[in-house]
């Protein structure tokens, strides 16, 4: 479990160092590995980017929530 803490707290870190200017992110927040990236606006149309592009995203969080459960 004390991992999995490491993990998520070095996850959330580098989305916020590498989405904090991005204008559509609101928030990013999550417990351990759970994580959300809230934005401004609906996010369908990056959910349908990032499957094309080949990652598995969960689309149950909301219309304005990416939610990442990455599998360790």
């Amino acid at each position: 479990m004390e991992h999995v803490t490491k993990l998520g707290v070095f996850t959330s870190q580098r989305l916020t160092d590498q989405l904090q200017h991005d204008p559509s992110v609101q928030n990013i927040r999550g417990l351990g590995l759970l994580i959300g990236i809230e934005c401004h606006e609906p996010i369908a149309p990056i959910i349908q980017e990032l499957l094309q592009q080949g990652l598995l995203v969960i689309i149950t969080a909301g219309i304005h929530v990416i939610r990442l459960a990455p599998v360790y």
